[in-house]
């Protein structure tokens, strides 16, 4: 038997929201194509891995389930999209994806997870203090295929060009 947070068990554990798992599954993306960067580049910047070590830290607090853990993701979210636009190296393999195809891609996938990591967080938080359901909202299903979409987009016209 689940325990909700009731008033008789405040204290009790929801189980994850959907959103909720969409903000874990963005930070680990993140983390994962920004392993992917730092090892496969050329310089090794120690910053970026306790970034990226800090990003799964976050994602395995945020599977505790506690109401503002989602308010953690937003914030990781929205320092990855600051810290990643205000790089150089980000910066050169966006504006010239010819040179290096790889690099481009896992750059926009790390953006692309931000901003979905930011927006999934924020609903997640405001859906944990402000309603008893705990559904994605419709419209968040074509939100995220139409950021999929627009990430393959830049994809192929990159690998066609």
């Amino acid at each position: 038997m689940k325990l909700i947070a009731t008033k008789l068990f405040p204290f009790s554990r929801q189980p994850l929201s959907t959103l909720s798992k969409i903000t874990i599954a963005a930070l680990l993306s993140i983390a994962g194509s920004g392993g992917v960067i730092w090892v496969f580049s050329t310089i090794h910047n120690p910053g970026l891995l306790a970034f990226l070590l800090l990003l799964l830290l976050c994602a395995g607090l945020l599977t505790t389930s506690l109401r503002w853990m989602p308010l953690l993701g937003t914030l990781m979210g929205g320092a990855t999209l600051f810290l990643f636009t205000r790089q150089p190296y980000v910066i050169v393999h966006l504006t010239r994806p010819k040179e290096s195809i790889f690099f481009f891609v896992l750059i926009l996938i790390a953006l692309a997870s931000a901003g979905i990591a930011l927006g999934a967080g924020m609903n997640a938080t405001m859906q944990n203090y402000l309603t008893r359901e705990r559904h994605a909202p419709r419209w968040w299903w074509a939100m995220l295929s139409g950021i999929a979409g627009m990430v393959i987009g830049a994809i192929l016209i990159t690998v066609i060009a």
